[in-house]
């Protein structure tokens, strides 16, 4: 008769929700580092022609990939918009994309995916996995109704109206 210690118990694997939040964190980081380096080897585009609900932002991108992007237009009204950390950021993803707005949407949309995984992650580890999955939950139902679904892909900062 075989021991306890020597009997084996197959056992199916938990859910592990920070072990697929590091996952997706260390993708987002290769995909930006990747990005980071095929803007840096291409350079700008030297074309200033620009017609779209996201020209402000395509002017600012130009200047960004110049390295002289320092403050925007709507910060002087005090508007809500994204600051030169967040035009960097999305440097690369722009260049990936041929330096047309679907690189500055699909950029916010993965840095917003990416610090949602990393917040849910921490949660995880300093907490229980339902205190993450509840986390998660909380705030995907609370950014989409609160700020809209679009707000995941909207390049300007969120707006409180009131």
């Amino acid at each position: 008769m075989e021991t306890p210690e020597k009997m084996s118990v197959h056992q199916e694997p938990r859910f592990n929700i920070s072990t697929y939040a590091t996952y997706v964190t260390i993708f987002i980081f290769a995909a930006t580092a990747v990005a980071i380096l095929t803007s840096l080897l291409s350079g700008p585009n030297q074309l200033l022609y620009w017609k779209s609900d996201y020209a402000i932002f395509l002017i600012d991108m130009y200047h960004t990939l110049q390295f002289d992007q320092e403050i925007g237009i709507s910060s002087r009204f005090g508007w809500a918009h994204p600051g030169p950390f967040n035009y960097y950021m999305l440097a690369p993803w722009y260049s990936l994309f041929g330096e047309k707005e679907g690189g500055l949407i699909v950029g916010t949309f993965l840095y917003n995916i990416g610090f949602i995984a990393a917040s849910t992650w921490t949660v995880a580890k300093i907490s229980e996995r339902n205190t993450a999955a509840l986390f998660l939950t909380t705030l995907i139902i609370y950014s989409s109704i609160a700020l809209g679904t679009k707000v995941f892909l909207d390049v300007l900062l969120p707006v409180n109206a009131n």
